[in-house]
């Protein structure tokens, strides 16, 4: 009888030696799976800053071997669109208009940290007037008028004042306002009539617009 009890004994202990191996194998394979999930993450290509001209296409480089490539665009989520095209090495922008211009992320990550990379999309622009400036301005004798030349453009236009192709300063009867954006003429006087031109530039385009000046006496 005792025996069956030694035998029983050793039985059990077998099964508890066995049970326990098992046990510190599977822990083995966790410790494992975890190393694999935790590998460094690493950027294969970053994305680089960029200008482009309105109405064309822009695209951003950015891949890495151990995660997904997530994008944003001011830390706002993106998504494949008609506008966005998105794949595992790059982000492309369609038909880039001013809305576009942004900072682009692209962000790595796995089960214990994140890595992000970011780049500048730079929309140029050629300059345009907006609105038009006028063509034909009356102004009063030893009073004050105001030309306007509005404009937009990206990189931000130059703008100079001409008349009959003297270029115009700033000083105490003619002052350039606003960047250049308002000319104004105190103290109005009849040599001051005649041909104002505003020239806008930037590294696109050069445009041009005149306004003629009339003066008269007060009634």
């Amino acid at each position: 009888m005792y025996s069956k009890y030694f035998y029983l004994i050793i039985y059990l202990n077998i099964l508890v030696n066995v049970k326990s191996q098992s046990t510190f194998d599977d822990y083995d394979d966790y410790d494992t799976q975890q190393q694999i999930r935790t590998e460094p993450l690493v950027f294969i290509r970053r994305p680089q800053s960029t200008e482009v001209t309105i109405g064309s296409n822009a695209i951003f480089y950015c891949s890495s071997s151990s995660s997904p490539i997530i994008w944003s665009k001011n830390d706002a989520p993106m998504g494949t669109s008609s506008k966005h095209m998105i794949t595992s090495q790059y982000l492309q922008i369609v038909n880039v208009d001013e809305n576009d211009e942004a900072t682009y992320a692209c962000t790595i990550r796995n089960t214990v940290e994140m890595k992000t990379t970011s780049a500048n999309l730079t929309v140029l622009i050629a300059p345009r007037f907006s609105p038009l400036p006028d063509t034909y301005r009356l102004g009063l004798k030893n009073l004050s008028i105001e030309l306007k030349c509005r404009v937009l453009g990206n990189p931000k236009p130059k703008i100079m004042w001409y008349k009959s192709h003297v270029n115009i300063r700033s000083s105490h009867r003619m002052r350039l306002l606003d960047d250049s954006q308002v000319l104004q003429i105190n103290q109005l006087r009849n040599d001051d009539a005649g041909v104002y031109t505003c020239v806008a530039e930037n590294s696109l385009r050069r445009i041009v617009a005149s306004t003629d000046v009339r003066v008269q006496d007060p009634s």
